[in-house]
């Protein structure tokens, strides 16, 4: 699950899991805060890569077992105050290269 901090939770079981250990928000400097980011998830087995703005945010290999086929949710939390989130150029691949390639070789 990735969320307004750039790292994975497994929300029913282990809570962060990447970066592990790590207290408070990860920050990204190549957010474009207010602005359209181009987001790249491949997900290939045990494995995620994860990229923001043709920069890797990171590479986690999970436990076997542990990330099983499914389905792809969308979603914004609950908050005391109006928030809106916008998707537009969505792009799914099956099969996908095990590569990043926004992020320059």
């Amino acid at each position: 699950m990735f969320c307004h901090d750039w790292g994975i939770w497994d929300a029913n079981r282990r809570n962060r899991i990447e970066p592990s250990n790590h207290g408070g928000t990860l920050q990204v400097a190549a957010e474009k805060k207010g602005d359209w980011n181009l987001i790249e998830i491949v997900a290939i087995g045990d494995r995620i890569q994860f990229a923001a703005n043709g920069t890797k945010v990171f590479d986690f290999t999970d436990k076997p077992g542990m990330l099983i086929e499914s389905p792809i949710g969308l979603q914004l939390h609950a908050n005391s105050k109006p928030q809106e989130y916008r998707f537009r150029g969505l792009l799914l691949t099956k099969n996908p290269e095990e590569r990043l390639i926004t992020v320059p070789q």
